[in-house]
């Protein structure tokens, strides 16, 4: 019996790696056979472009400090101003940053949430006082208003790992999700948001290749044998627009099928997916990572799918 048990739960394993390998090479067969070359760049040459960003779970936007009010109880704040907040439980001289709730996030694939982005709006400093607390606003990038929640401040996402960019180490397949700053094309040295992150194997320093999705494409060339037509039902695949317009035809071949004669075959068949260029990995999170573009031959938009890049065979 120990045996019996061993060898099904052999058996078991081994088909399950080759369930796993076979759904990986379906996958690789969709992946573009020419690919553009990874990008080297130096640090310098991305490091300006690279924004403070923050990522919030659904129950921070309710739990975390809140701007109350502002000095003269005007609308908006600028640097040198005054706000007071609540809930804040700091000591003086602590910097924080300043972020508003903007965009969800959700996984492309199964439309989990997976955070909402915080859009940084600047970072103020702490004076003191009880609840509310009252601080300095150090600096902006739009002005500061009522209701905007305070982080700490850390230090940039810029790690070490951009310095030598490289493939990631794990296997990766993701989408983008969504693009900073409302961008709806998003080029060269622009962010991008994707569904995978330090949970999926994702550092800061990994460089992924971005390709557009697989498309379908009707293929009216293909050689087919004659369709049995001897009482044959309809099949299910026959369809028809209310102008009677043939779309689609039993398994893609000609024929008189129950009594309607198709004139025109056709097949559908999947492309693979086409090469647009590559992103960097700056900032990760569980399940969420911002990434640069740091090349591409077009426009790369929200869908797009990242992965690995394809290794190059070494030259002789």
């Amino acid at each position: 019996m120990y045996y019996t048990i061993i060898r099904t739960i052999t058996s078991l394993s081994l088909l399950a790696a080759v369930l796993t390998f076979s759904c990986a090479t379906a996958a690789d067969n969709m992946r573009p056979v020419i690919t553009p070359k990874t990008p080297h760049m130096h640090f310098k040459d991305y490091k300006s472009f690279i924004p403070k960003l923050h990522l919030l779970q659904a129950n921070q936007v309710n739990e975390l400090p809140y701007i109350v009010g502002i000095e003269e109880d005007t609308l908006m704040a600028t640097p040198g101003d005054l706000i007071y907040v609540r809930g804040l439980n700091s000591y003086r001289g602590r910097k924080y940053d300043i972020i508003r709730p903007d965009d969800r996030y959700y996984d492309h694939d199964t439309g989990e949430l997976l955070g909402i982005s915080g859009v940084h709006i600047g970072t103020a400093t702490t004076l003191g006082g009880d609840d509310p607390k009252t601080m300095r606003v150090e600096s902006i990038q739009v002005e500061v208003r009522r209701g905007d929640l305070l982080l700490p401040a850390r230090k940039s996402a810029l790690a070490k790992g951009l310095k030598h960019p490289k493939g990631p180490r794990h296997r990766v397949a993701g989408h983008v999700i969504d693009t900073i700053h409302g961008v709806i094309r998003a080029s060269h040295y622009e962010v991008v948001v994707i569904d995978r992150g330090s949970r999926d194997g994702l550092k800061p320093g990994d460089i992924l290749a971005v390709n557009s999705p697989s498309r379908q494409a009707v293929d009216q060339y293909t050689k087919h044998p004659p369709l049995p037509t001897s009482g044959d039902p309809i099949s299910a695949q026959v369809v028809y627009t209310p102008h009677e317009e043939f779309l689609e035809s039993y398994e893609g071949q000609k024929g008189n099928m129950g009594g309607i004669v198709v004139d025109t075959a056709v097949e559908v068949t999947r492309l693979p997916q086409e090469s647009i260029g590559h992103v960097l990995v700056f900032q990760t999170h569980e399940r969420v990572s911002f990434a640069m573009i740091t090349n591409a031959s077009r426009a790369i938009s929200v869908g797009h799918i990242v992965t690995n890049p394809i290794a190059r065979p070494p030259r002789h």
